[in-house]
């Protein structure tokens, strides 16, 4: 599977995940690892939003800010990664064309991340999606 619309469980995302971010002849305990961590994320998430699905008629607020925040905690998460890397112009179109090709993105994704992999150290990060 290549495409992230076809996906259809956590296993399909697994895979997707598994030949894009680990390299092929990884070994065993690091693909192992990876797999618990993915899984363990996975889990989170469903207990995150189940416990906001279980507080009763107002919920989808609950829902809501949940999901806003998991969001500001992927992009910190990804502006410390990004922050920790030093990759040149070549290698961002790179990583670019393969974020793409896992999944189809909006033009402010891609200009978010075009700015994530362009600005200098010194710069500030920008806080998310505009």
């Amino acid at each position: 599977m290549t495409n992230i619309q076809d996906a259809r469980s956590l296993a399909d995302m697994w895979a997707m995940f598994r030949a894009g971010a680990i390299p092929p002849h990884a070994p065993n305990y690091q693909v192992d690892s990876m797999r618990d961590a993915f899984y363990g994320g996975a889990w989170a998430f469903s207990l995150l939003l189940s416990r906001a699905f279980a507080r009763g008629d107002d919920a989808g607020s609950d829902v809501g800010e949940i999901l806003d925040t998991m969001q500001e905690e992927i992009n910190a998460h990804t502006m410390a990664t990004v922050r920790a890397v030093q990759i040149s112009a070549e290698e961002a179109e790179r990583v670019l064309a393969i974020v793409k090709h896992g999944m189809p993105l909006t033009d402010a994704e891609e200009a978010y991340i075009r700015t994530l992999l362009a600005r200098d150290d010194d710069d500030e990060p920008p806080n998310q999606v505009q």
